[in-house]
């Protein structure tokens, strides 16, 4: 009979740079640990995680994650140097992107922002320039600081056009 570790692919479900979806994997973990024997190794947990049964769960714990989530989409379309709302802030959340498409009319600086906090670095773009960035949830790209709103901010009266994706989350 094979081993374990002979039969099993070692490939992660989630992304291992992700904290959310470490997140999610621990409560997974937390959740199967008392079912598993005490000399389980890391390695035999790293084969455990692959197979069928746990893939399911923890697409499961996905799920429940984002199911009191509400997706929503905001147009990207401003032309104002400095900060450009693109969504406004809500009282005691978390705005978190989770995708990005934007374009931009002329050569431009350009960074997303808190009111308080770059939430990235400056990008230099040319004419016609732009990018798109997107992750699967519930990892996201950007997140507000609470209650602030999410915005845009160019160096100089250039179009900038696009949407993003997000969802508004506990202070968490």
């Amino acid at each position: 009979m094979k081993a374990l570790s002979e039969t099993a692919e070692k490939k992660p479900l989630l992304p291992s740079n992700s904290l959310q979806a470490l997140q999610v994997e621990k409560e997974v973990f937390d959740f199967l640990k008392p079912l598993l024997k005490p000399d389980v190794t890391p390695e035999d947990l790293n084969l455990i995680w692959n197979l069928p049964l746990y893939q399911a769960l923890k697409l499961n714990a996905i799920t429940k994650a984002l199911e009191l989530k509400t997706c929503q989409t905001a147009k990207i379309d401003c032309a104002s140097s400095g900060n450009n709302i693109i969504v406004a802030g809500v009282t005691g959340k978390k705005i978190k992107v989770y995708a990005i498409k934007v374009v931009f009319a002329g050569t431009v600086t350009a960074k997303f922002c808190s009111v308080s906090t770059d939430l990235e670095g400056a990008q230099p773009f040319q004419a016609r320039e732009g990018y798109t960035h997107a992750v699967n949830p519930p990892a996201f790209l950007l997140a507000t600081a609470v209650g602030e709103a999410l915005n845009l901010n160019l160096s100089d009266a250039i179009g900038a056009n696009g949407s993003i994706a997000y969802w508004d989350d506990d202070a968490t």
